[in-house]
Order: C-alpha cells, then structure tokens, then sequence
C-alpha cells in the first residue's frame, strides 16, 4: 500500500480543528493519532454546546461504538436534527 504523504503535510500546515465524537474506548487513541497528525482537537460531550463546538470545527470524526443519549444528540446535531 502506498501512502500519499501529502495529505498529512497539509493537515500540518492547516491545522484543523476536529470534533471528537468517539466512544470511551477509543477516544484517546483518536486524540492521539490527530494530534500526531497535526490536528487540534475537541472532545466535548456537553449538550449545550454541540452547535457552537460544530459550527467552529473543519471536521467531525464520528465512531458509532457505544451510544450514550448525549453522544447521540451531538451527531444528531450535526446533522441539524437536535
């Protein structure tokens, strides 16, 4: 497999900002390998700021694993659902 290296070295220069909406297990493995990457990172989990921490983020990394009611309205909202 070849890796195109480039897409890494513009996340570097960009320096996005991602919205964590991972579950327990995963969460500080994802945090760990975007900030690796060069990413700065957000991991709310409240409610009430879903639409502020989305409407600032460049992307939304989403991991379905386990469902808590907070986590679902956050995707939710991303999709403008909430």
């Amino acid at each position: 497999m070849k890796i195109d290296w480039g897409i890494a070295d513009r996340i570097r220069e960009k320096q996005p900002i991602v919205l964590n909406l991972s579950n327990v297990v995963t969460i500080g493995k994802v945090a760990n390998a975007l900030s690796a990457i060069g990413a700065s990172l957000i991991t709310s989990k409240d409610i009430d700021e879903a639409k502020e921490m989305v409407s600032i983020a460049d992307a939304v990394v989403i991991n379905t694993g386990t469902w808590i009611p907070g986590r679902i309205c956050v995707c939710a909202s991303r999709s403008r659902l909430c």
